[in-house]
């Protein structure tokens, strides 16, 4: 029987402004091969910058970095090696389809951007796999935060949708999910629970560097695991940190863009301390426009 492994990781969970994003990257193992040892092989032979978004996102021609690790990634698969723009990645998505980007015109605006993509591994090289993108804006994460909910679950939210979506995807097949972990979060039986409601799940470890767990449906097996630091530790998680972190800065510069027209500021990343003097020095061009304030600045 086939196995499908993919990692899933987020990108914008701290800031104040912009969305919470997340990306993913999934490979399609044939039975009796391992294809996450050719996978990082393959790595290797061809010098790729696959690791924490965070850390590529780095220093001089930062930009220009992290668009070369998105297409070091892309081009690992035959599917994804020919797209063209963000539009095209993010529709392979289905569920982007029912989100809230219709809400704001400069992130929609955003979809049509487009890029030039490198050929960086030769055909032969190239995997059978799929990978993906979708965001919480700002007036989705507000609606869950005045519900009580915290990041952290809003965010596991989200990435239990992105589960459910793929294993839909993958009927028959096992699965292997791996996860960058949730800031000190170690126990993830009752979100599993609320994911598989009839299902057993066994406990393969909890600790704080992984939590591990199997879930035995009746034709198939489906292993699911936390990691820290899991953008370090495995190359499929690294890929959609980059995917993440990618769509994130995309989203970021449409964001800038638009408002700037009402005045010509330095722009911002969206963290904290920077989004403060942003939100400042914007606040009355927010009240402005005819997007309500809850849409534009996240109250947590």
């Amino acid at each position: 029987m086939n196995k499908i492994i993919f990692g899933i990781d987020e990108a914008g969970l701290g800031p104040t402004l912009g969305p919470l994003c997340y990306g993913w990257t999934g490979l399609i193992q044939t039975e009796g091969s391992n294809v996450l040892s050719r996978f990082d092989q393959l790595i290797k032979k061809y010098k790729l910058n696959i690791g924490d978004s965070k850390k590529i996102y780095q220093g001089v021609n930062k930009k220009k970095k992290l668009h070369q690790a998105l297409n070091e990634v892309l081009s690992l698969s035959q599917q994804t090696s020919e797209y063209q723009t963000l539009s095209d990645l993010w529709n392979l998505y289905p569920l982007n389809s029912f989100g809230e980007i219709s809400m704001y015109s400069y992130y929609e605006k955003c979809l049509k951007h487009s890029f030039a993509q490198l050929s960086v591994l030769e055909r032969k090289d190239q995997f059978d796999g799929f990978c993906g993108f979708t965001a919480s804006f700002e007036g989705e994460l507000n609606k869950e935060f005045d519900r009580g909910v915290n990041k952290s679950a809003v965010s596991m939210m989200k990435i239990g949708e992105i589960i459910l979506s793929i294993l839909n995807r993958f009927p028959i097949e096992n699965i292997e999910i791996q996860v960058d972990k949730q800031g000190g979060r170690n126990f993830y039986e009752d979100f599993l629970n609320d994911l598989f409601p009839f299902v057993g799940i066994q406990i393969l470890r909890e600790s704080s560097d992984e939590s591990i767990y199997m879930i035995s449906e009746e034709n198939r097996d489906i292993k699911i695991g936390f990691y820290k630091k899991g953008e370090d530790r495995f190359s499929l998680i690294a890929c959609g940190s980059i995917l993440a972190k990618w769509l994130r800065e995309q989203f970021m510069a449409s964001f800038n863009s638009y408002w700037l027209t009402y005045n010509d500021v330095k722009p911002t990343a969206g963290y904290p301390e920077d989004a403060k003097r942003f939100i400042e020095v914007m606040s009355e061009y927010f009240e402005q426009d005819s997007m309500p304030i809850n849409f534009i600045i996240r109250s947590r």
